[in-house]
């Protein structure tokens, strides 16, 4: 039988949290998937691992390990289902995830659908992300260019967005492929939104999210360029903002890590195009964690994000 939905898990020396992620999807009450397991060169041992798993789960090995980007196409090569769907190999989902998922594949204008996940470490911190908040759907071109607001793990997609429509994933990103990869579906399908937390997102010390923020904001200013080149409107509307909220996010990042005069001198520029940037310069002249502190009381949010 064909499956209806291939699930895609890119690995490189995933560790312990592979298993766990393999076992949330054979716990799912909807039953017709396959499971495209992407050894992306790893030194462990994966495929002796596998072998207590039936024969839904097909196992591939690269020969030199490739950027993410890349690696995601290739595994994306080797799916048959009508759906295609990615967990990330430290993630987890919810019994449900793939049964509240697929229902809204019934409208044929939507291409993607996507659902509201949870952020969780080993800590105990585990907070819904969103929480009473309905995120973008329908024709979110625009949303997604500024930001992303969807979490890989969460996403199922139609097949023939990469066979048909022949998008697939910048192999030039490592850190960004996603993003880029929803902005080119955004253009042409619809998202949907599923507004329950079906997938818990792993945060981790480890993590590309923790240890490569640096990587991240170069590569937000490659995929302006990129996008400012291919779509008009992006260069003549949006271009310009984008270019000074990723400075300004690099202007934080540098603050987070004690660098104030630094922060201040890169966020500078940028003071006119928002109120609020003014107000960061300003609060940039304390300390992040005390900032934080007070941001944590007032709003009840949590940054103690990775350990």
């Amino acid at each position: 039988m064909v499956p209806k939905v291939s699930i895609i898990i890119n690995c490189l020396n995933p560790g312990i949290f592979l298993q766990e992620a393999i076992d949330s999807i054979y716990a799912q009450t909807y039953h017709n998937w396959e499971i495209i397991l992407w050894d992306n060169a790893s030194i462990e041992d994966i495929q002796s691992f596998i072998t207590c798993y039936d024969d839904r789960l097909h196992y591939f090995k690269a020969e030199k390990t490739v950027n993410l980007g890349e690696a995601r196409n290739l595994a994306m090569s080797k799916a048959k289902g009508e759906l295609i769907a990615f967990l990330d190999c430290d993630d987890i989902w919810m019994p449900e995830k793939l049964s509240n998922s697929i229902t809204r594949f019934d409208d044929l204008e939507v291409g993607l659908v996507y659902t509201k996940w949870d952020r969780f470490n080993a800590l105990g911190y585990c907070q819904t992300v969103s929480e009473g908040v309905s995120l973008p759907e329908g024709w979110v071109f625009k949303e997604i260019l500024f930001k992303n607001f969807t979490c890989l793990s969460t996403l199922v997609f139609r097949s023939d967005i990469v066979h048909k429509d022949k998008i697939q994933f910048d192999p030039q990103f490592n850190y960004l492929e996603d993003t880029d990869f929803l902005i080119k579906v955004a253009r042409k399908w619809k998202f949907a939104y599923v507004n329950i937390s079906l997938t818990q997102y792993r945060m981790h010390s480890a993590s590309a999210t923790a240890t490569k923020v640096e990587s991240f904001r170069k590569e937000m200013d490659i995929l302006i360029d990129k996008f400012s080149a291919i779509y008009p409107e992006v260069k003549e509307k949006y271009a310009d903002k984008l270019r000074a909220a990723n400075r300004r996010d690099s202007a934080i990042d540098n603050w987070r890590k004690g660098h104030r005069r630094i922060a201040r001198h890169m966020i500078y520029p940028i003071l006119k195009i928002s109120p609020m940037n003014s107000l960061i310069y300003v609060a940039m002249y304390f300390p992040f964690k005390y900032i934080d502190w007070i941001r944590q009381r007032l709003f009840k949010k949590s940054s103690g994000y990775y350990y």
